[in-house]
């Protein structure tokens, strides 16, 4: 599989062209719920294809495997408008390590960045520890490639997750400093979840790919807005920022993570959290 963000497909000569507004989303507390996980605003797809349809690129930079967003997100807007539009459609997944882009005939093509893997010692020790002590109220994913994640169970209660990660975040220094990890991986908490990840990777690598791939497109965008629930969620809207694209960072999770952050863009805060502030900005901003 490809190691660049590069695509394989043509751009199509009548995307050679500005547009308004590029959308870069968080999926997680975002688009879908964060803990139904999945799609509780269906006016969500209205307004995502209605942005596809005008010509204007949507991406999907996110935490979780591809598989996900597909069956969550993709499959669901595959329902409501035609295959073809999706060219304007790119997903990026685990942080940058795997993205998908489509082509004219909505054909989709994946790639991956193998050298940002986390050891496989390391996923087995972080299995063996999520499934011997802390499987009451999380889970180890198996479904990513290139990163772990640690996953609050479906249904299960955010303030008992949160108390238990606490506990988690202790072991995993331990098995870092035991394997001398330090320097090498991360570790990336959300509401929902715990990530160990390469460093390197992380949504500003994600917001890298989305741009990269509009570069590849010919699309250049008068103005990007990027969401987000998490502070880590704001790290797509300073890397568009710092390559000199005008942006504005909508943030929909808990407005006190984000108080006080010095950055060069707009920060939005709508009264609405999660899915439902996002289509609350979205109806309001065309």
């Amino acid at each position: 599989m490809s190691k660049k963000s590069g695509q394989d497909f043509e751009p199509p000569k009548e995307a050679e062209k500005q547009v308004k507004n590029a959308w870069l989303f968080d999926v997680d507390g975002v688009i879908t719920d964060p803990q139904e996980k999945k799609v509780l605003e269906e006016g969500l797809f209205e307004q995502i294809i209605s942005r596809l349809e005008a010509g204007e690129p949507v991406a999907f930079n996110t935490g979780r495997d591809l598989g996900f967003v597909q069956e969550k997100v993709i499959d669901e807007l595959l329902k409501r408008t035609d295959k073809k539009k999706l060219q304007n459609l790119f997903a990026v997944a685990e942080k940058g390590a795997l993205w998908a882009a489509f082509g004219p005939d909505g054909r989709e093509k994946e790639s991956i960045d193998e050298s940002i893997s986390v050891p496989e010692e390391v996923k087995n020790r972080v299995r063996d520890l999520v499934k011997q002590k802390f499987s009451d109220c999380m889970f180890y994913d198996e479904t990513k490639r290139t990163m772990i994640s640690i996953e609050m169970n479906h249904n299960g209660d955010l303030e008992e997750f949160s108390v238990k990660r606490e506990e988690l975040l202790e072991d995993l220094k331990d098995i870092f400093q035991e394997l001398g990890l330090d320097g090498r991986c991360i570790i990336d908490s959300t509401i929902i979840s715990t990530d160990i990840q390469s460093v390197g990777v992380g949504k500003n690598l994600g917001a890298t790919r989305f741009l990269e791939w509009l570069e590849s497109r010919g699309i250049t965008a008068e103005k990007f807005f990027c969401f987000g629930d998490s502070k880590s969620d704001l790290a797509m809207a300073e890397e568009i920022h710092r390559q000199g694209e005008d942006v504005e960072f909508v943030f929909i999770g808990d407005r006190k993570c984000v108080v006080g952050s010095r950055v060069g863009f707009e920060v939005i805060c709508p009264e609405d959290r999660h899915g439902k502030g996002t289509l609350s900005f979205l109806k309001n901003n065309k």
